[in-house]
């Protein structure tokens, strides 16, 4: 019966993780057309014929209509399931790893806890569950639209950057407001490090990454910039330095930075204390 009701959550989450991500999708594609992101109907970017419901369920519509346009017969941007399966894949990481978290404060394994505990269980002994639930999901979403909207047309819009941050801002507000103030002033020392480094590259980092940084800021406070920074320029030349290797690349092709520091965002907002631990330790001494 136990291991029933968890397969009802997982349900329940992969249908989330989809519903999200299509809606994150659609919106990050609606702000590079300046288009509304509510009150107009989705339509073909290319023949923009209105969708119907069977045109818009995620993943399966794509799969179905082989890629392409039911109404004109041209192809649609694997982008549209990219980011619909990241944030998807996003939702179940955060999910696995709370439930993680849990179990190892119980001292079993994931699955031993999934044996042993129901879904009340769970919710009832993470009484914080909501805020940190909340906060994952508004990441998510800023990971899955700044990926798309970088990868799409090489840019983070501002008016992208404004609602995730005004999304941020109350978030911290609702799940602590003491934060608050460390929200506003990461904001601020986030985005004055991103913009030396934008004055000092000379467009080697769009301003689009400037205002993108203040979201993160508001996100982590002042103390996440130098960890944000390092991972995801670490991940930036993860990426680079094989394709530069094998001449796919030159150092004058501008690569988007914007995946690579939401992706970092992701992996500190899980990992952040583990990681911090794990420096300690190791260079530290501590």
């Amino acid at each position: 019966m136990v291991v029933a009701s968890w397969g009802v959550v997982f349900l329940f989450l992969v249908g989330l993780g989809l519903a999200l991500g299509s809606f994150f999708t659609a919106s990050a594609r609606r702000i590079l057309e300046g288009t509304s992101l509510l009150s107009s109907r989705s339509r073909c970017p290319v023949c923009g014929h209105p969708l119907s419901a069977r045109d818009l369920v995620p993943l399966a519509s794509y799969v179905l209509q082989g890629g392409r346009c039911r109404y004109c017969g041209v192809r649609i941007s694997p982008l549209y399931p990219f980011g619909e399966s990241l944030t998807l894949l996003l939702i179940l990481w955060l999910a696995w790893h709370e439930l993680a978290r849990v179990a190892d404060a119980h001292g079993v394994t994931p699955v031993a806890y999934l044996a042993k505990f129901s879904p009340e269980d769970f919710l009832r002994l993470w009484p914080s569950w909501w805020a940190e639930a909340l906060g994952g999901i508004l990441l998510a979403g800023v990971v899955t639209a700044v990926t798309l909207t970088d990868i799409w047309e090489m840019r983070i819009p501002f008016r992208l950057s404004g609602y995730a941050l005004l999304a941020t801002y109350a978030y911290r507000a609702a799940a602590d407001p003491s934060s608050f103030p460390a929200a506003l002033l990461g904001s601020l020392a986030f985005s004055l490090a991103f913009f030396l480094v934008y004055l000092v590259s000379r467009g080697g980092l769009g301003f689009g990454d400037v205002v993108f940084a203040a979201v993160l800021g508001g996100f982590f406070g002042p103390g996440g910039i130098l960890p944000v920074i390092l991972l995801a320029s670490l991940m930036g030349l993860l990426y680079a330095l094989p394709l530069l290797a094998m001449g796919k690349r030159t150092r004058k092709d501008p690569i988007p930075f914007g995946p690579f520091l939401a992706a970092a965002a992701w992996v500190w907002f899980l990992y952040g204390g583990a990681l911090g631990e794990w420096y300690g330790r190791l260079f530290v001494g501590r």
